[in-house]
This record gives structure tokens, C-alpha cells and sequence, in this order.
């Protein structure tokens, strides 16, 4: 039995019909030859599996959280000891004069994420929470809003919070958010600058790996395995169940976007949307 996942934020579970997996680099399509530079996967057609497969660069989002990430209503960005890590293992390769994949920066089975809330002041968030999955509400700023682990790699969730927060504005940033800004920037920097960087070469890859990353050696039954894993995401592309529907009476994300912004591209909310639970979701802006 396949497990029904759960949005990331009201925790709640997400049928074919109402929730959809975001993917995070969809809105980057115009970008996406710089970043094959910056990542050094320039000549790769397929970031999205270099990333781990369709799972490290999608979050399983509800339909009114999906449209309010996608307005850069908030954010996910990785907690500090993982930003921080990226920043040591990008100085290393820097280094030594090479410029890295992103799996080669950093690669674990899931990673540590915070909510950062940017334009959602007023409103109560409401979260089935494990065991009884009753509603808990969570009121502004949210600083008791849980972390959560998903295998979403952090070089897109980075992409989308830089966005987030130059839109927001620095100036208007928390304390512990603007640390969050000043990491996230430090990151983009080396990114630029390993641009022009050699990539390490494809016969030293597992070595640069194990010792920047892991300090452990890679085996072959490790690397075995992982051929392995990247095959069964490519395969899951095709046939995840909770890709959005097709057909006659799908659901579509457009028009549910249109239908609540009045737009299928929003920049602000002009409607109230309600959980399944009857709360209010978004207020109504004046």
C-alpha cells in the first residue's frame, strides 16, 4: 500500500484532486543554463535528476499552500548547520580550483527545513499534528511552527528563498532571518564564483565526495546502489500517484490558481480560501 503524503504545512493528506508535488525548479526554466553553469552540470539536460530524482526537487504542498509558495508568500530554507555545511564544502572546492555538482556538495537521504513566513501576518495556520492529527493552530510569527525533513534537496529550496527574500526585502527581515539571507547570499556568491571553475573531473567525483562531504570511502556496492536509486527515480517520474491528473474531470493547478488570485501568475491574494477544517487560510487584504 502506497503511503498518501502529506502537505508540508497543514499536515494534512493530500488526494489526487486537492494537493499537488510543487516542483520547485518548474519556475526557473529560463534560468536553467546559468544554473547548469553555477552547478556544474552544463551539457546536462536533466537537473532534476542530478538533484536525486523527482522527490529532491518537489514538495508535497496543498492547493492553497502551493499557490501562496508559488507567490513567495513564504519560504523553506535549510536549517543553519546544513547551510553552513554547504558553505564549507563550496570553499573547499573552491579551493582546489574546481567547481562541483550539487550532489557532490552535500547528499543525505533528507534534509532539515524552517518555515520562514514573509507576507502572512494576521493569519492563523492550522495543522493536524501526529497522534490524534487534531487541528493546532499556529499564530503569528509562527516561532513554535515545527521543522521538517524532506528529502527536497537544498539547492532548489535555496534558489527559491533567495528570491523570496530579495522580493520581501532585506530590510523588513527578522534577525534570525536576515542570518538566514546573509548564508543564503554567501552561497549564491560561490556559485558565481565556481562558474569559471574546472569541474571535478568524473574519475575523482567519488573521492572529492567522500572527503569534503562524508569522510568516508565510497564503495562499489555503495555505488551500486545509488545507480540503482537515481534509476528507480527516474522511473517514479512516470509513475508516482500523485502526479497531477489528467483527463476530462482533472483538476487543474492553473485554473485553481486563477480562480482564487484572479491571475494564473499571482503576486498578491484578493480572495479569502478556507482549509478542509473550515478555517480561514488567508485574510483578505486591505
Amino acid at each position: 500500500m502506497v503511503d498518501i503524503p502529506r502537505c508540508i504545512i497543514s499536515n494534512e493528506q493530500i488526494p489526487k484532486d486537492v494537493g499537488v508535488f510543487r516542483q520547485v525548479l518548474n519556475e526557473y526554466v529560463s534560468e536553467r543554463d546559468a544554473l547548469r553553469r553555477k552547478w556544474s552540470l552544463e551539457g546536462n539536460d536533466k537537473i532534476q535528476g542530478e538533484l536525486g530524482g523527482l522527490y529532491a526537487s518537489t514538495i508535497p504542498l496543498r492547493l492553497d499552500w502551493f499557490a501562496t509558495f508559488n507567490a513567495m508568500y513564504w519560504t523553506l530554507v535549510p536549517d543553519a548547520e546544513t547551510l553552513l555545511h554547504i558553505i564549507r564544502n563550496l570553499m573547499k572546492f573552491k579551493a582546489m580550483g574546481q567547481n562541483a555538482t550539487p550532489l557532490q556538495v552535500i547528499k543525505q537521504d533528507s534534509y532539515s527545513y524552517i518555515f520562514v513566513p514573509l507576507t502572512l501576518e494576521g493569519m492563523n495556520i492550522y495543522r493536524r499534528e501526529a497522534p490524534s492529527y487534531e487541528l493546532v493552530p499556529y499564530e503569528d510569527p509562527y516561532n513554535n511552527f515545527p521543522k521538517f525533513s524532506l528529502p527536497l534537496h537544498p539547492y532548489p529550496a535555496i534558489l527559491h528563498a533567495h528570491k523570496a527574500f530579495e522580493r520581501f526585502g532585506a530590510l523588513r527581515l527578522s534577525d534570525a532571518h536576515l542570518q538566514m539571507y546573509n548564508n543564503i547570499e554567501r552561497i549564491w556568491a560561490l556559485w558565481g564564483e565556481l562558474e569559471a571553475y574546472t569541474p571535478v573531473p568524473s574519475a575523482s567525483t567519488a573521492s572529492a565526495s567522500s572527503s569534503v562531504i562524508r569522510n568516508e570511502p565510497e564503495s562499489s556496492v555503495s555505488r551500486a546502489t545509488s545507480h540503482e536509486n537515481r534509476k528507480a527515480s527516474r522511473q517514479a517520474r512516470h509513475s508516482a500517484p500523485y502526479s497531477r491528473p489528467s483527463g476530462p474531470d482533472s483538476f487543474s493547478v492553473d485554473d485553481f490558481v486563477k480562480e482564487l488570485f484572479g491571475t494564473a501568475n499571482p503576486r498578491r491574494p484578493t480572495t479569502i480560501d478556507k482549509s478542509q477544517g473550515g478555517q480561514p487560510l488567508l485574510p483578505h487584504p486591505n
